[in-house]
């Protein structure tokens, strides 16, 4: 295993990245004291905005450690409460009825989801008893039989597929990078970094397959390769604290330069670019682009 230590990138990058998202956060304030935003409408959004944040500074952490797949895995979190983020203040329909289906409708379908499994695996186990505590707690993760027969009723199973559809990863970045609420360009790195997430969090034999062939390369390509991932990761989370950002700036049709200004770090990207360069040099034994050096345009 690679072990971090003090003089590595993977402190700085943490620490520059630490630093801009603690500057942009505080810029998210008008957004809780605009009339648009009140009552349940400010609870979901600041609990979305919250979890975020909070996991952007775990995934940091990871980072700082070198870690950085354990921190591409918590990626993912982001990116979803981002594009969720994004799309409650700009999706199709009504602000409250979008508010509806997440908050309630998406609630009872997981619940539903969930009764459905603990149901199933308790059945798989017929008479057997678990006596560590389990099987009380299995039993109590299930709806009552009245409420599940309700969103049974309520939702069909079409219903309940569409509804999950609508609201994938997959299906809210289409429709925010159709109606140009993301940039295509942005739509399609963040669409790049979910996938390569996902890999990750499942454990399936590509995710397996890259973490293998990147733990037996040799030095220092081995240890230049995690650093430009690391550099990637950290760009996203930027990237991802702007664009909820740039999303409620949008909403309130308020001026985007401050949020720009925020952004901005002449230090992180010379960092970055530095990375990117040794890591290309090693990787490809050629001189990196000029799109490779530099972290991605932002709206």
């Amino acid at each position: 295993m690679h072990e971090a230590t003090a003089d590595e990138p993977f402190h700085r990058l943490a620490d520059l990245t630490d630093r801009s998202v603690l500057e942009m956060a505080g810029l998210i304030a008008p957004l809780w004291k605009s009339d648009a935003i009140s009552g349940r409408r400010a609870e979901v959004l600041a609990t979305l905005s919250t979890t975020c944040l909070s996991t952007t500074g775990s995934a940091l952490l990871l980072i700082e450690a070198g870690r950085v797949w354990d921190a591409s895995i918590l990626q993912r979190s982001v990116l979803e409460g981002t594009v969720r983020f994004i799309y409650l203040l700009h999706g199709d329909g009504g602000f409250d009825e979008r508010l509806d289906e997440f908050s309630f409708t998406l609630e009872d379908i997981a619940w539903f989801r969930l009764t459905q499994k603990v149901r199933s695996f308790l059945q798989v186990l017929g008479d057997k008893k678990l006596d560590d505590g389990s099987q009380q707690t299995l039993e109590t993760m299930q709806l009552p039989d009245a409420e599940y027969e309700r969103i049974s009723q309520k939702y069909p199973k079409r219903d309940r597929r569409q509804l999950e559809d609508k609201w994938s990863f997959g299906k809210l970045l289409d429709y925010l990078a159709s109606k140009d609420i993301l940039p295509t360009q942005a739509a399609a790195d963040l669409q790049l970094r979910y996938l390569k997430s996902s890999q990750s969090i499942h454990g399936n034999p590509l995710g397996l397959a890259s973490f293998y062939e990147r733990a037996h390369r040799p030095e220092p390509n081995r240890s230049w390769a995690a650093y430009a991932q690391a550099a990637e990761t950290t760009r996203v989370l930027k990237d991802l604290t702007l664009y909820r950002l740039y999303s409620a700036y949008r909403f309130l049709q308020l001026d985007m330069k401050v949020l720009l200004s925020a952004y901005e770090d002449p230090e992180f990207d010379l960092l970055f670019s530095k990375i990117m360069r040794e890591h290309h040099g090693l990787e490809y034994g050629a001189e990196a682009t000029e799109s490779d050096l530099r972290p991605r345009d932002v709206p």
